[in-house]
């Protein structure tokens, strides 16, 4: 051991002739930095980091494995290699075997300043330099040693030694050669480790080179992303995650035309459904994923303004709780007539001051914004202390022809009277005028009146003047009100009598045409007829369609009784009109409540359809979902059966759809049905008792008010007893196929063009596509929603190189894989 102080001078036995001094190197060959070294070193051996058994020096009985350094780790090595030549060739002696070591060492060029000897001890060298052994060295070359699938490896024998006459090559796929110099074609991805034996019968011996992960081939990338979010309103924007595995380079078109080469882009688009397709490419080839209809975004609609508050009239305080109606509001803004405003969406706002107040709400969003204004919507009055009221209902049963009027007797001037309400009772508050109503007493009819009147400031004993007349004014009557308290005064006209009658307070104390200046509050004045009298009208409408797509044009009917003079229409979406027979057009789809309210002289009277119009989606078409044919026995009798189930294009039921079908087999006919709320109509022949053959019904068309039938979207048109059945590609109707499958392609081999066919027993969403022998898709052949049947496709292969290629479908939970060869 040449000793471990990294000195130039002899240690240990290095002073002796008859003794090799060996140097340590480290793990890479190098002289390793403890060692000794100058020229009285001879040989160099693995000094660091060597696997070595020792004694615990604090506690000799125990014994460990470590990794240690040294020359005395080094000695081992050149210590075994003496004892191999010894036992090999035991006739040699010492010096024989220091020359064999010194002579034959894999020598390194060493730094001049730090000799280790002649190099590193070569055991094999030794045995072969000692006149025996075997001299074989494995070692080889190949080239390209990385690529793409499908590439091809030449291999070049680098082997030394005597009578080689044996190769085994292992290439790390599982493929092997015994040729020297082979060409291999690896076509899977991956890097592989080859090896090489070559052996000598002469010798009878072998040598083995191994080179780890020598060969990477490379594949073709696989395209994958996702997108978030995939819908909402415009504008929308998504942003992608690239899932390619394999990539360098990425080529996206987001649908609306845009396009990005960047690996994880964010794109905005505006309405419209968009289908979405990354190309992923590198220097093996591409792949593309393409995700149909897979951005959704919606138009940016303005929000329409609506609501209601509750109650809209009370005494003060009054708290009104306000209900926002609004449809794709996002911002609100009230103002309550007041003064005050908020911009909570349902607000409560008090009022504190007596007044009539007008209502506006603003409502917002991105897209833009609308106003509802509800004039005079809050009516807001005194304390009730203010008004004297009626301390219970006197029932009316009779009508008085024209208006409440003031009168005032000094300048004869009307003008109409105040109303307000409190606890149902209309309340007409007066201070020192002249009241009157005109009337006219129908022939058998006699009419009492009744005054309900409150005078809170009686003191000078002024009386009510409650008289009528038919020509001038002459007041009968005279009635005094004595207290505060509300009373009740009544009057009868009698049949056949039309004038007006009059009420006024005067005072005793003064003459007629001085009436009090003391107020005093009517609250209800009331007509008991013994007849009929004119009456109130009856509000009634038609409105015709009453269902269809938007722009829906609804032509209104008036059908109102009682002679009314005015009418009031609301149709539900914000829309209004006061013609008696209005055409009105919704635009929008949805379910609307129309409202009609009818008026004349003597009242008025409101009629409300709830959900009477019903605007569907434009373009919303049906379609025959399923049909099933049975025979079932009535009585005596076999009929043949047939239950159609009509869905729309969202394939929800249709109710209220005309089926017209026509049957065949033991008793024929047509029929035509409605479907009911589940979609389904049922059909039945006349009967046999014993039939022969199978019935079968075919759809001949399907009629509805709104829908459009779109039979290229029927799931079936035709079923028999034994099942549903198709339209083949000649016109004729073929048996339903009862399973999915996939058929080998005809011709094969082919060149270029070949045909392939499936079944599909249902209609479903159905993909076939053909790869290459690497995995690499080379043609996508069907990508879409198929009907049930057998179908067939053709593959114009006139671009693609002769070999084995790969069909695959998948259609619903079915996938199958076929082979074809493609022969040019």
């Amino acid at each position: 051991a040449a000793g471990n102080s990294n000195s130039s001078s002899p240690d240990y036995l290095g002073s002796r002739g008859d003794c090799l001094d060996v140097g340590a190197t480290d793990k890479s060959g190098n002289p390793a930095s403890f060692s000794n070294y100058g020229t009285w070193v001879d040989i160099a051996a693995p000094g660091v980091e060597v696997l070595s058994t020792i004694t615990d020096p604090a506690n000799p009985t125990v014994d460990y494995v470590a990794y240690m350094d040294g020359t005395s780790m080094a000695c081992p090595h050149v210590a075994g290699v003496v004892a191999l030549l010894e036992s090999y060739n035991p006739s040699l002696s010492a010096n024989d075997k220091k020359s064999i070591i010194t002579n034959v060492a894999n020598t390194r060029p060493y730094n001049k300043t730090k000799n280790v000897g002649v190099g590193l001890i070569d055991a094999r060298k030794c045995l072969n330099a000692a006149g025996g052994g075997c001299d074989l060295a494995a070692d080889f070359s190949g080239t390209p040693t990385s690529g793409c699938t499908g590439m091809t490896v030449n291999f070049t024998d680098l082997s030394t030694g005597t009578g080689i006459d044996g190769w085994a090559w292992t290439f790390g796929d599982g493929g092997t050669s015994s040729a020297q110099n082979p060409s291999y074609t690896y076509n899977t991805a991956g890097t592989f480790t080859v090896s090489l034996t070559v052996s000598s019968s002469s010798q009878g011996c072998n040598d083995t080179q191994t080179k780890t992960g020598y060969i990477t081939v490379n594949g073709a990338p696989t395209a994958d992303f996702s997108g978030t979010p995939t819908s909402g309103i415009e504008p929308l924007t998504v942003n992608f995650t690239n899932l390619s595995t394999g990539a360098a380079s990425y080529s996206w078109a987001f649908g609306d035309g845009g396009t990005s080469t960047a690996q994880n882009p964010s794109h905005s688009y505006n309405a419209g459904t968009y289908t979405v397709t990354l190309t992923a490419t590198n220097a093996c080839g591409s792949d593309v994923e393409t995700k149909t209809d897979y951005i959704t975004v919606s138009p940016c609609v303005a929000p329409t303004a609506a609501f209601v508050g509750s109650p809209t009239s009370g005494y003060a305080p009054l708290t009104v709780n306000f209900t926002d109606l609004s449809t794709n509001a996002t911002g609100w803004s009230w103002t309550f007539g007041d003064g005050g405003t908020s911009t909570a969406q349902n607000p409560s706002y008090t009022y504190t001051a007596e007044g009539i107040y007008t209502v506006t709400l603003t409502v917002t969003n991105s897209c833009g914004s609308d106003v509802a204004t509800m004039p005079d919507y809050i009516t807001v009055m005194a304390s009730p202390d203010t008004y004297a009221y009626a301390l219970s209902d006197i029932p009316v049963t009779g009508v008085v022809l024209g208006n409440y009027l003031d009168t005032r007797v000094s300048d004869n001037v009307y003008e109409r009277i105040t109303e307000v309400q409190y606890t149902g009772h209309p309340v007409k508050t007066y201070s020192y005028l002249e009241h009157k109503w005109t009337f006219d007493v129908t022939s058998g009819s006699t009419i009492t009146f009744y005054l309900e009147a409150y005078r809170p400031n009686n003191s000078d004993g002024d009386n009510f003047d409650f008289s009528y007349s038919t020509d001038n004014v002459t007041y009968l009557s005279l009635v005094t009100v004595a207290s505060a308290v509300e009373q009740v005064y009544t009057a009868t006209i009698p049949n056949t009598t039309s004038g007006t009658v009059y009420v006024r307070v005067v005072d005793n104390n003064r003459t007629w045409g001085n009436v009090s200046l003391d107020p005093v509050y009517i609250d209800e004045m009331h007509f008991l007829t013994t007849g009929a009298g004119p009456q109130p009208p009856a509000a009634d409408f038609v409105g015709s369609p009453t269902t269809g797509a938007a722009p829906l044009t609804v032509n209104f009917t008036d059908l109102s009784t009682g002679s009314p003079e005015s009418w009031n229409w609301t149709f539900g979406d914000g829309g209004t009109s006061t013609v008696q027979n209005p055409s009105y057009t919704y635009n929008n789809i949805g379910t609307y409540t129309v409202s009609l309210t009818v008026t004349n002289a003597v009242g008025s009277d409101t009629n409300t359809k709830t959900g009477y119009i019903i605007v569907s989606e434009t373009g919303a078409t049906m379609h025959v979902h399923s049909m099933v044919v049975t025979r079932p026995k009535v009585g005596a009798y076999y009929v043949g059966q047939c239950v159609v189930t009509i869905n729309d294009n969202n394939e929800n039921p249709v109710n209220g759809a005309m089926v017209y079908v026509t049957a065949t087999g033991p008793t024929s006919g047509t029929f035509n049905g409605l479907t009911g709320a589940d979609g389904t109509v049922t059909f039945q022949t006349s009967g046999l008792k014993k039939p022969s053959g199978e019935w079968c019904f075919e759809v001949t068309n399907v009629t509805h008010g709104t829908l459009t039938y779109n039979a290229a979207e029927n799931h079936v048109t035709k079923a028999c007893e034994s099942g549903p059945v198709f339209k083949g590609i000649d016109g004729t109707y073929q048996v339903l196929p009862y399973e999915f499958a996939l058929y080998q392609n005809s011709p094969n081999p082919f060149n270029p063009i070949t045909d392939i066919a499936f079944s599909l027993p249902e209609a479903t969403y159905v993909t076939l596509e053909i790869y290459n022998i690497m995995g690499q898709r080379v043609a996508t052949l069907v990508n879409g929603y198929h009907e049930a049947g057998n179908h067939t496709v053709t593959w114009d292969a006139s671009s693609s190189p002769s070999g084995i290629y790969l069909y695959r479908i998948e259609a619903g939970q079915f996938t199958a894989n076929r082979k074809m060869m493609l022969l040019k």
